[in-house]
């Protein structure tokens, strides 16, 4: 389990995180949620220990990150944020093995290499192997890093001891087939008792894979719990300020968001031809 308490993060004089406090368990699929701007990024880049919180705690199980080793974290977590690029000519096969640094004295061996294919099966990205990952499309390279990513805490998963995967956006790049192959494998980790934590734009997918909604607005969290007590109009159209309607999902036991369009429509653009002063 992931706990954040009480957490808070101040960048200058503006105040992006205001006293957070959510849990992620284990064999628990969590999601966070929320309009531009809300402050999802920084939460988990502050999860990531890429940020210092100005007041809180984060927790990994019962230890505290900041009493962690490096080393001990990175065996145990791992993390794909927004546009992970890399301009190095490395292979696609050479990123995936990137994963096995923190169990690896320098020298992969056989095991490594057994790992990284497996992890590229999982992401069906065997035949990019010897590509080179700057000429991969987006959605190429987001799942290469999320092969990564699962290459890095293959161990853990085998031992079934626990371990964390923590992703930023990881369907952004991704068309329809990959984003549902991509969280159906998800959803497969945190049942196997992987504490997974993902950002995501995309309600509907949310509602459908997710176990454990958060909805964040302004830097605090504003609902927590299941899916179906997360997507109401009321909570969503303050969250989102779009008027929503839920639905039933027809194929699936979930609730299906529809928006009605925005909330404050901007004025209607005038365009004034030059020389005319006509409006059009």
């Amino acid at each position: 389990m992931i706990t954040v308490e009480n957490i808070s993060v101040q960048i200058g004089p503006a105040s992006i995180l205001k006293n957070i406090t959510m849990n992620m368990p284990d064999g628990k699929l969590s999601m966070l949620v929320g309009k531009n701007g809300a402050g999802k990024s920084t939460l988990l880049k502050a999860i990531c220990n890429n940020i210092k919180p100005s007041a809180g705690n984060i927790y990994f199980g019962t230890s505290l990150l900041n009493d962690l080793d490096s080393k001990e974290i990175a065996r145990k977590r791992a993390v794909v944020l927004q546009n992970s690029r890399l301009s190095f000519s490395f292979t696609a096969f050479e990123i995936i093995l990137m994963g096995r640094t923190p169990h690896t004295n320098g020298f992969e061996g056989e095991k490594d290499y057994y790992i990284a294919e497996q992890c590229m099966k999982k992401l069906q990205v065997e035949h990019l192997k010897e590509r080179k990952f700057p000429t991969l499309s987006g959605g190429e390279q987001q799942r290469v890093q999320l092969a990564r990513a699962l290459a890095q805490i293959w161990d853990r998963i085998a031992q079934n001891k626990p371990c964390y995967l923590l992703l930023d956006e990881p369907t952004s790049n991704l068309d329809i087939a990959h984003q549902h192959q991509l969280l159906s494998l998800l959803k497969e980790l945190a049942e196997s008792g992987v504490t997974v934590f993902v950002v995501i734009h995309d309600l509907n997918l949310a509602a459908q894979y997710g176990d454990l909604i958060h909805v964040m607005k302004e830097g605090k969290c504003v609902a927590s719990g299941p899916a179906e007590h997360i997507f109401q109009p009321d909570i969503i159209e303050n969250a989102f300020e779009c008027p929503v309607q839920i639905l039933q999902n027809p194929h699936f036991n979930c609730p299906l968001i529809v928006s009605e369009g925005v909330k404050n429509k901007p004025n209607r653009f005038h365009y004034q031809q030059t020389g005319t002063g006509a409006n059009v």
